[in-house]
């Protein structure tokens, strides 16, 4: 999903939590979830020739796919609500104990 404008793009974590790598777009807050190599990869601009390459190369790639399942468990952890949640309460309750 190479999306022009993506302010963050749920739709990676939640492929990547599958064990599914991603293409994206090298901008916005796409290159916090995909990691060319590892996780995905990344396009620079619009060329449709581009996208296809990395797009044939990701699927012909056996090791990605086995990299992205192996770090399936991870990344859903990383990007569950009790961890949202956990770090929102900590920074408020850190704010609220350094107030004056």
């Amino acid at each position: 999903m190479p999306s022009r404008l993506e302010g963050f793009g749920i739709v990676f974590p939640e492929a990547l939590a599958r064990g599914l790598p991603c293409i994206g777009r090298d901008s916005y807050a796409m290159p916090e979830s995909i990691t060319p190599g590892v996780s995905g990869g990344l396009i620079t601009g619009d060329d449709e020739h581009e996208l296809a390459g990395i797009i044939a190369a990701a699927l012909a790639d056996d090791a990605l796919y086995e990299a992205c399942r192996e770090r399936a468990p991870r990344v859903a952890a990383y990007f569950s609500w009790e961890r949202a949640g956990r770090e929102a309460t900590q920074l408020i309750t850190q704010t609220l104990q350094s107030a004056p």
